[in-house]
């Protein structure tokens, strides 16, 4: 009998252990995670053309506001050049027991802000008034309950406020709520985790009011966002699904909001690129003559180079492999007349990176190859070029 109550209370501590909020969060500081967002369109298919990328980086502790924090940068934008770009916005992160809490801040709505600013929503709805209605929720909220139930609804919070549209006052309210749901193994490219999964829903409600009765809550937009949080990574995954905000209740019409998947990945993507510098377009090789080859490329080891005397119908090897990093190649040009010469440089180890020059001719008086006979004398009698046309 003592056996099996030492081991309930062995697995109750195991599981309350499993179920602490830190336990999902980096420890060292200078942790960075890498991400790649895409929006999603009304079908939830990704549009990889739009995709953009974010990096955090966990850079300290602190207290925020009265709140024991963990600091985390965060800086979005193109691969190229981001990690450049200094960091922009921080996050404010606290882990007590069970719950992982965040400061609520309006940088959490900016895809709607930004949204709503496209469709002129912002002026429409209150103009300043609605973004002063988002800063008032900015506060300390729990928004990860690890130990609540699986699919038990909780509240993160509620405002009643009103805005002015044209010249109606508008009652509404935003409500954000969360639910855990069950544990999931999801695969990234960082690795296999057993993950929490949060559905977090933020609504915004028009209330309308016939008196005597209790005001009817009429959903405008709502965007259930699922989260997947890995152990010791934290956030790996969040899909926020396309939707519709509905404002036919106030008069309007509806207007379509783009969804966003952001996943984890190991680092950003290292694009490979090539430039044909010269020969450049309109110019004008000689037959025969050696010309120098240019080219500037990133993150590639060999070049192939080829040439074409037909506008790219087909092509020639100049040759098939040269070190990037020169830059240069010294090439021997044919004996050949064209109007609709073309230089393609291509990675040589990946046919899909390349670059083109721009359409170039070869054209000119040309010499061949003359043997030197014993006894010319080329002071007295100078070789001449023969036109070869």
């Amino acid at each position: 009998m003592k056996k099996f109550f030492l081991l309930v209370i062995c697995s109750c501590l195991g599981l309350l252990h499993a179920q602490q909020a830190a336990v999902y969060f980096p420890t060292n500081n200078g942790f960075k995670w890498y991400f790649q967002n895409r929006p999603l369109d009304s079908l939830q298919q990704p549009v990889d053309s739009l995709k953009y990328f974010t990096i955090d980086s966990l850079a300290g502790e602190g207290t925020y506001l009265g709140v024991a924090a963990k600091y985390v940068l965060t800086k979005s934008g193109p691969a190229i050049g981001l990690q450049q770009m200094p960091y922009l916005d921080t996050t404010f992160l606290n882990f007590a027991n069970t719950d992982g809490k965040e400061y609520f801040r309006v940088p959490n709505l900016d895809t709607i802000a930004a949204i709503m600013a496209r469709y002129g929503l912002d002026t429409l709805l209150g103009g300043l008034s609605i973004i002063n209605t988002f800063k008032s929720f900015e506060k300390w909220y729990t928004m990860y309950k690890f130990a609540s139930s699986v699919n038990a609804s909780y509240t993160v919070f509620t405002y009643d406020t009103a805005i002015t549209i044209q010249t109606a006052n508008v009652p509404l309210r935003f409500l954000l709520k969360g639910k855990r749901l069950a544990d999931k193994s999801l695969t990234t490219q960082i690795g296999t985790f057993a993950c929490k999964v949060f559905q977090m829903d933020f609504s915004m409600n028009y209330l309308l009011t016939i008196p005597p009765f209790p005001s009817i809550v009429v959903p405008l937009l709502t965007i259930p966002d699922t989260v997947y949080i890995a152990p010791a990574n934290w956030q790996v995954r969040k899909v926020a699904p396309a939707t519709t905000m509905n404002l036919s209740q106030l008069g309007y019409g509806s207007y379509n909001f783009p969804g966003l998947l952001s996943e984890i990945i190991p680092a950003l993507p290292v694009f490979s690129s090539i430039a044909v510098l010269y020969p450049v377009g309109g110019s004008v090789v000689i037959p025969g003559s050696l010309c120098t080859v240019r080219w500037g490329s990133v993150n590639v080891g060999n070049v192939k180079i080829e040439y074409s005397t037909n506008n790219g119908a087909s092509w020639l090897g100049i040759v098939n492999s040269v070190s990037a990093s020169t830059g240069l190649y010294n090439w021997q040009v044919p004996l050949i007349n064209s109007s609709e010469c073309l230089i393609r440089i291509t990675d040589a180890d990946n046919q899909s990176v390349s670059g083109l020059s721009g359409v170039f001719q070869i054209s000119g008086n040309s010499c061949k190859d003359v043997i030197v006979k014993a006894g010319w004398n080329l002071v007295s009698s100078p070789l001449k070029a023969i036109n070869m046309n």
